[in-house]
């Protein structure tokens, strides 16, 4: 819901600039929203997996579990962005949610917090 509610608002936002104008509303959408993370669709990740481009989701979880043993895996999730990356969703012992994020070729973790 919230994905499409920036969709939307990239979009207006772009037929109002002078770019649109030159370019079209689609693409000045698609430039808006070249520089954001999109997750990979479950094919991509998939054969991401199978070339062994990338570490299996089930990896990433049990990475997460072990710097959060009590925390609860809400979602994992495998994104662009420079390099691909896991984020995975830990709700903790105090109600906090957590986003662990790793290298998707590595497991290395970048950033937990």
């Amino acid at each position: 819901m919230l994905r499409k509610l920036v969709i939307i608002t990239a979009l207006v936002a772009g037929m109002y600039t002078p770019a649109a104008h030159a370019i079209g509303p689609v693409d000045a959408l698609m430039v808006t929203l070249a520089g954001q993370s999109e997750r990979f669709t479950a094919g991509e990740a998939r054969r991401s997996r199978e070339s062994g481009e990338t570490i299996p989701a089930r990896r990433a979880r049990a990475i997460a579990r072990e710097l959060y043993p009590n925390g609860d895996i809400l979602d994992v999730e495998l994104v662009r962005d420079r390099e691909p990356r896991f984020v995975v969703k830990v709700m903790v012992d105090n109600g906090r949610r957590i986003d662990v994020v790793l290298d998707a070729r590595t497991g290395r973790v970048i950033s937990r917090g």
